[in-house]
């Protein structure tokens, strides 16, 4: 089975990004900001490469030699079909532990819970029952957008959106916002958010994205730049002081003119 073109240069590229910075000579590096257009690249690349082998089944690896386990009178063993020694997992001892105490009997009807809490609302209870549904499923997809940009524990999620106007809010801190327009988009940074708090901003269409500070916030970048240069260009929000909660100063850097 031959794997694809656009998927063989997907393969190619993710054994290239690095944490070093980015550069002519270094162009997948991850540092100096290189994170800012390397970062959403690998995820793409991480899907084009996930839904060919979760389509296919990946290419056929050599059979592997069978096994064969045993429990010895101390330890559970393993060895190859054929060979003549048996090799030690783990001990016995180690498996057994004391007798725990019975616990209370299993459900997942709501209403039957033994610690049942006092909900307001039918849509609170509703809140309730589907979280208890997620939290019960290993590896629950929460969202559509999750699931479209496979984000996985601990990377930063994406966030599409469209239009004149972006908004940036608390629920933006640590991730990527791949925003789009046909013309120029404005972006008005609140003076609220907290010190710390940063994110990324991508412009995926033709329309520019000018940043400008509400009252009481302050931007600082290079040079005064406050507008995404072209498309694809990206943009690094990061609060880095707030004095009495409402005077956000912002740290602006990246693609900008």
């Amino acid at each position: 089975m031959a794997i694809p073109g656009d998927v063989q240069a997907a393969l190619d590229r993710l054994v290239q990004y690095n944490s070093n910075p980015v550069g002519d000579a270094n162009p997948y590096g991850l540092a100096n900001y290189g994170n800012v257009i390397n970062f959403p690249l690998a995820l793409t690349d991480i899907e084009a490469v996930a839904v060919w082998f979760g389509s296919t089944g990946g290419l056929p690896g050599p059979d592997g030699r069978e096994i064969q386990l045993q429990k010895s009178a101390t330890h559970l063993q393993w060895r190859y079909v054929g060979d003549a020694g048996w090799t030690d997992i783990v001990a016995l001892a180690d498996l057994t532990g004391p007798k725990g105490d019975d616990g209370e009997p299993g459900t997942t009807d709501y209403n039957l819970l033994s610690n049942l809490p006092t909900l307001g609302t039918a849509a609170d209870k509703n809140v309730a029952n589907l979280t208890e549904a997620v939290s019960a499923v290993p590896g629950a997809i929460m969202d559509a957008e999750m699931t479209r940009h496979h984000v996985v524990a601990g990377l930063a999620p994406v966030r599409v959106s469209a239009g004149a106007a972006l908004t940036i809010e608390l629920s933006d801190n640590n991730t990527i916002i791949d925003h789009s327009n046909a013309t120029a988009v404005a972006c008005v940074l609140p003076n609220d958010l907290p010190v710390g708090f940063g994110t990324t901003v991508i412009q995926a269409g033709a329309g520019k994205i000018s940043f400008s500070a509400s009252s009481g916030a302050t931007i600082r970048s290079e040079e005064g730049l406050t507008q995404t240069r072209t498309i694809n260009s990206a943009a690094a929000l990061t609060v880095i002081s707030n004095d009495g909660g409402s005077a956000a100063v912002y740290y602006l850097s990246g693609g900008l003119q």
